[in-house]
Parts: structure tokens; sequence; C-alpha cells
């Protein structure tokens, strides 16, 4: 178990897939609260989609910091592209998938970018059948009870020839380039011979990530910083580390992602998001070594 957070409390567990979802699946995670509570964050792009149950919790999204509407209560995160906000009322109790970033592709018949930056009902996704999934999972409100229920779904719906094709295999090997290297050194070389020709390389990606391969190297790379952040580690020097040119490169990038300054974000607290960068999370991308494989 990752540490709570000593403020409200907060609780997060997360357990492996098993094999046959390890390619696809990085991690199930659960987050819950000792006593209901009101809580806002930001949330912010990272590279993967997700599946979130909020069980007893109003969940409410706002993209302009201003109008809110509220959350399916078993919904998919389609890949983010911007960051934000969230506004959560109540028991504070969540069981989520954590996808690799093109690994929602085998469980979905639609084209991942045309899920990009929503929140769809799972039931509208998956059909009426996913309802009694939903059910149990919201009745026992046990870690162990989701994931046994989310691993028979997802290996349901697991499209082998999807996973199988040549398509897919050359994304597969981009994206742990990527996961090995977050600062994103090895992308050249990774896209230079994936197995297909560039531009079916980047359709591919479209289709089967939602976002181009620069896109996903700019977000782990995003990512990969706030290890440095939170330990106060010089901005020059953490630019550096992380890949970026210079600090302004990094400034300029964690606005865009994170819609405020380096500052701004660990002045902000981050009761929720927090857990998802940490260091010993499968959950955190830039772990690529643990993510996965």
């Amino acid at each position: 178990m990752l540490p709570q957070d000593p403020s409200h409390g907060l609780q997060y567990r997360e357990l492996p897939p098993g094999p046959r979802l390890q390619p696809h699946v990085a991690c199930y995670w659960a987050l819950r609260a000792p006593a209901p509570l009101s809580l806002r964050d930001r949330t912010f792009p990272d590279g993967c989609q997700e599946l979130i149950f909020n069980i007893g919790t109003r969940v409410l999204r706002s993209d302009d910091g201003r109008a809110y509407a509220r959350n399916p209560d078993a919904e998919l995160v389609g890949q983010m592209t911007r960051p934000y906000d969230v506004l959560a009322e109540g028991e504070q109790l969540y069981f989520g998938v954590k996808f690799l970033p093109h690994g929602f592709a085998v469980f979905c018949r639609e084209p991942v970018d045309s899920l990009r930056d929503q929140s769809i009902d799972l039931r509208l996704l998956f059909g009426p059948a996913f309802g009694a999934v939903h059910e149990r999972i919201a009745t026992a409100r046990r870690l162990s009870v989701f994931v046994d229920e989310m691993e028979a779904w997802l290996d349901s719906r697991l499209c082998e020839r999807r996973a199988a094709s040549a398509a897919y295999r050359a994304v597969d090997r981009v994206v742990a380039a990527l996961l090995a290297r977050p600062d994103g050194s090895g992308l050249h070389a990774a896209c230079a011979d994936p197995g297909i020709g560039p531009r079916r390389l980047q359709g591919a990606f479209r289709e089967l990530v939602g976002l181009s391969p620069r896109q996903l190297r700019g977000m782990l790379r995003f990512q990969s910083c706030f290890r440095g952040l939170q330990a106060g580690m010089p901005p020059a020097q953490l630019a550096l580390a992380c890949g970026y040119y210079d600090q302004a490169h990094f400034n300029r990038e964690f606005r865009h992602y994170a819609g405020m300054s380096p500052g701004a974000w660990k002045r902000a607290g981050a009761p929720l998001n927090r857990f998802f960068l940490d260091a010993d999370s499968r959950a955190w991308l830039c772990n690529g070594a643990r993510v996965g494989r």
C-alpha cells in the first residue's frame, strides 16, 4: 500500500493485472477516505485512458474552471490532451483501471481518437450487460472484487486479432521505447524502424493511442518532472534531467499540460492526483520498467 494522505486520510492501493492482460493494462487501483468530504483537484493529461468507478461519490468536471458537469458514476476517461478541474463530494471511494497508452484499443471497437477528451458512461460504451458488472462492484465495494470483475470482463472483450496486428505491434515498440526513456531521447530511433511505414505509424497512433508519438513523448516527459518537483530540485537542473532544452522550455510545457506553473502546482497540494504521480505507482507511466512489462 502506498502512503495515505495525512491531511484527508485518503488511502490508495494498486494491484497488477494478470498475465493475459499485462501487455495492455498498467494496474488496477482503489482510493478511499475514512469519512465523506469535499475535494477539489486538477487532472492532467498522462498519455493513457482509464476506467473509473465513482462509488458513492459525486464527481463534477470543469474544462474551463467555471461551469461544472457531473461525470457518470462508471466512466471511461478518454485520452486527455488538456487539464481539467474536478470537484468530488461524498464518500470518496473510487476504483480504476489504468491502461497502457495503446492498451484500451484492444478492448474497444471505437477508434480511440474518437473518445479523446471525453467522459463516457461505460454502460453506453459497453452495452446493457455491463450494468450487472457495475452493480456487483458497487455492492461489494472491495478492490479484490473489482479486480476479479474487470479481469473477467476485459478478458471477454480482448481482441487478439488487433493485438497481433502489424500496426499494434509497431505502436507497442514505440510505446515501449518511450516508457524506457521518458525524456524522449529514444523516440527518433524507435519511429525510424517500427516495422511499418511512417505515415501508417502516425495513423496507427491516432487510432490506437489517440495521440501522435510526439504528443505522447511530451506527456511522459511532463509526467517525469513531478518526482523532482516534490523533492525540491532546482528548476534548471530539473529541466535538463527530464530532457527539456532549458528552464523556459520546461515552464512552457508544464503550463501547457497543467494549466498552471510548477510553483502553483506545489502550492495547490493536489490531494487526489498526487497518488498517481508517486514513484512507487504502476499508474505513473514514467516508471516504465515496472509498467506492463
